[in-house]
């Protein structure tokens, strides 16, 4: 699980903030990383003369080259820090040749930044990184860079596990433990409990503030519980747990966990209790992506792809 480490890069010092997290995650799991920069190529006509076909490939030669340079420097960058760096050049559209490379290579985890060369163009959430996500089986490592320069070196300290209360948002768990007895770190578990506004009520629906306390405090209990029952039995495995059960948006509250928790690493589940209405890349994971400024390890779920 997690036993090696893709990082997709587009030569760009945006795309190059995840090898913070990819350094902490490599070096705690001993896991081999392989850098990859892909070279997208236009279809060339079938009329374009000889002479222009050579052209392309010497032109295409050298954007190799020049690839093959810019990823021996991130090599020999790496390698000081302990870790095992290899590197490959592909060729073809980033989203399809990352993710047929991963496949095809046995990958457990990739890890990219959410955009890079092109500021927020290029690589945005919903354009590579959501592509790649789509076709991918292995977990995701997802970060949006800072503008400037980011951190330079990243240890991780605490793993926020957000949970919905359904078994596919419980499928983080398994990576999370894992990462956890590995890496000996704590847990924090984080159920957030749903408050609802509805247009057409009164200040306090349902019988008045008196009964609508009732409820949120059902539901809180509720979500306390549940977490006493998954914190139980990560507890029995040897694992430290924290838990924490806010009431409002779920990723409102996992941006701020996160954001106030040094060393974050979040591990979350691409979709929980609503299949793909509530947890797919686009709501709450994406929701946490855009705004934590922590790195977000994403866990396909089965029961549907995203």
């Amino acid at each position: 699980m997690l036993g090696n480490v893709l990082v997709p890069l587009d030569g760009s010092e945006l795309a190059e903030q995840v090898l913070a997290p990819v350094e902490a995650l490599a070096r705690g799991l001993g896991a081999p990383v392989t850098l990859v920069h892909a070279i997208e190529t236009p279809p060339l006509p079938s009329s374009l003369e000889r002479a222009h076909r050579r052209t392309f490939d010497q032109m295409v030669d050298k954007e190799l080259s020049r690839a093959e340079a810019y990823l021996q420097s991130i090599l020999e960058r790496l390698r000081p820090q302990g870790l095992t760096v290899s590197y490959q050049v592909l060729i073809g559209t980033p989203p399809e040749a990352i993710a047929s490379y991963a496949q095809s290579h046995g990958v457990e985890l990739v890890a990219m930044c959410t955009h890079g060369r092109s500021g927020l163009e290029r690589w945005l959430m919903g354009s590579v990184a959501d592509k790649v996500l789509r076709v991918l089986i292995s977990p995701l490592l997802l970060l949006r860079p800072r503008e400037g320069r980011g951190p330079t070196s990243f240890a991780i300290q605490k793993l926020l596990v957000p949970l919905d209360g359904s078994e596919l948002a419980e499928q983080a768990l398994p990576v999370a433990e894992h990462l956890s007895r590995t890496l000996d770190v704590p847990l924090l578990l984080l159920r957030s409990v749903p408050t609802l506004t509805f247009a057409f009520s009164d200040p306090y629906p349902y019988g008045g503030a008196e009964f609508s306390a009732e409820v949120w405090e059902a539901m809180e209990k509720e979500a306390e519980e549940y977490l006493a029952t998954v914190t139980k039995g990560l507890q029995q495995k040897g694992l430290k747990v924290e838990t924490s059960a806010p009431r409002g948006d779920p990723g409102m509250h996992i941006t701020d966990l996160a954001g106030k928790t040094r060393g974050s690493l979040v591990v979350m589940s691409t979709h929980g209790r609503s299949g793909l209405g509530r947890w797919v890349l686009g709501s709450v994971a994406d929701k946490v992506v855009r705004s934590s400024g922590s790195p977000v390890l994403l866990v396909r779920s089965e029961g549907g792809a995203p």
